[in-house]
């Protein structure tokens, strides 16, 4: 019998592709990890109110060209899904994090994110039929541990910044949105079913902005128009193109690949961090680190 020969412009097209995905997976973790830095710079200006609003209805209108069509493929029954999807895993987590940020710097915010792969398991565990493994047990009570020195440890002493909690909470928001498109979204296409969630809080989210200072903070503090421009960034990258670019991460490769950018999210947010002058302490390394193994554990099979 001859031996398996692997054709040289195969090998090379596999490989291009692998460099292909490693940079979409780098460049999906610097739009998200930097996404913690422009919330920052927009609460300096704007309330949290507005960073939000201005978020969601920024979204919705740079999607609104690319996905109107599609929107055909949503029928009555994914509803119900899609406005738990818009509303937990979209609008309220954008009105939590910009509140959180008012007193949590960027780098531990995007270090306590990093739990939501493990509230996904939990919830799915016990509302969503998630198979129970101890394996995946073991790592939840790790990423747990990992939570208690990143909330619960400051200065070398047990006190608690309640803000943080505002981040855990939104975290819970978006497994409880993941786990819903897992269970009834799975045959939405992408695009329709972001355009979708986010129709389902726009409208909210527009008259909101517009009942409050807005435009006087726009027009008359100074800084309101560079604010603007970071929410502006925070929109059009950090949550609209980088949806679609991850949902074509994960058609391309699978969700465990995909899901890699749990990890290089926390080290994107730490740089940009550093560089306003945030300090990163002991206990938020630890408990990055345990909550980073306990991600892992719980990805595993």
């Amino acid at each position: 019998m001859r031996p398996i020969q692997h054709h040289p412009q195969l090998q090379t097209k596999q490989s291009n592709n692998n460099a292909l995905n490693w940079l979409i997976l780098v460049g999906v973790s610097i739009i998200w990890g930097s996404s913690f830095i422009l919330i920052k710079k927009g609460v300096a200006v704007y309330s949290p109110i507005q960073v939000a609003a201005l978020r969601i209805v920024l979204s919705c209108l740079v999607l609104l060209p690319f996905a109107f069509r599609q929107l055909r493929f949503i029928k009555k029954e994914n509803i119900g899904p899609i406005l738990v999807i818009g509303w937990l895993g979209t609008a309220i987590p954008a009105f939590l994090f910009p509140l959180a940020q008012t007193q949590v710097d960027s780098a531990l915010a995007a270090m306590v994110n990093t739990l939501v792969p493990l509230n996904t398991f939990v919830l799915g565990l016990l509302f969503f039929g998630t198979v129970f493994k101890w394996n995946k047990l073991i790592g939840v009570l790790i990423g747990l541990l990992g939570a208690f020195f990143l909330i619960f440890i400051s200065s070398g002493e047990i006190s608690i910044n309640f803000y943080v909690l505002f981040i855990v909470l939104g975290g819970w928001f978006y497994a409880t949105s993941t786990n819903t498109i897992k269970r009834y979204c799975q045959n939405i296409p992408p695009l329709a079913l972001t355009l979708a969630a986010f129709l389902s809080s726009a409208p909210f989210a527009a008259i909101l902005l517009f009942s409050t200072d807005f435009s006087h903070r726009f027009t008359q503090v100074e800084g309101g128009t560079t604010a603007f421009f970071y929410i502006v960034l925070l929109a059009v990258f950090g949550t609209a193109l980088a949806n679609v670019v991850f949902f074509y991460l994960t058609q391309r490769t699978n969700a465990l690949f995909a899901a890699s950018v749990t990890y290089l999210i926390p080290i994107v947010a730490m740089f940009w961090g550093i560089l306003d002058g945030e300090v990163i302490a002991w206990n938020h390394l630890v408990g990055l680190g345990l909550s980073l193994l306990g991600v892992y554990i719980v990805s595993k099979g």
